[in-house]
């Protein structure tokens, strides 16, 4: 009976060891985009997203969608230097982070450097006018995950959830957008 015990931990413990040694060594890259078409004007689409202050109100940083959610923000109000820092209210603080605006080209495109817990990112959007009346954005976001066997795990659902995610904040974006401009045509 305790050998048939010692061999099921035998076996256990060997199950344990290739799953942490398979975690170690899968890929820790990651990178995703989303793309929406806005019915608003470039300057308008692009002032949105370049004032980081705005970000909370469409963005997956929204203390009225995370309750407990703490924002605050440093340097410029828009464009390079802007800086969003958040402090999320689950105790593990997995998702404390922050953003900063690297570079900023009026109507074009806005690139960044942010991390979230231990994940660094980078990224950019891409506005494209498509007639005066309509904007294309396109958010871009890749880096690499940490290293460890959970890391090694999470790369494998990581990108659909962050694809998810920067879908989710376009869609609120194109919503809150174009509600204000059917308020200016009415």
């Amino acid at each position: 009976m305790v050998k048939l015990f010692l061999r099921i931990v035998l076996v256990l413990l060997a199950i344990v060891g290739i799953v942490a040694a398979i975690g170690f060594v899968l890929p820790r890259g990651y990178s995703t985009n989303a793309e929406i078409t806005i019915n608003a004007p470039v300057d308008q689409v692009f002032a949105e997203v370049n004032t980081i202050k705005k970000w909370t109100s469409w963005s997956s940083w929204d203390p009225e969608r995370i309750k407990g959610l703490e924002v605050s923000f440093d340097g410029e109000d828009a464009g390079q230097g802007a800086i969003m820092k958040w402090q999320d209210p689950r105790p593990d603080s997995r998702f404390d982070g922050q953003i900063e605006f690297l570079k900023s080209e009026t109507n074009k495109r806005i690139e960044y450097h942010s991390i979230i817990g231990e994940i660094p990112m980078d990224g950019y959007f891409e506005f494209t006018d498509n007639d005066g009346k309509s904007t294309t954005v396109k958010w871009v976001a890749a880096g690499e995950l940490p290293g460890g066997t959970f890391y090694g795990w999470y790369g494998l659902v990581y990108n659909g959830f962050l694809g998810t995610e920067l879908n989710n904040s376009l869609n609120r974006l194109k919503k809150k957008l174009e509600k204000t401009e059917s308020k200016k045509s009415d």
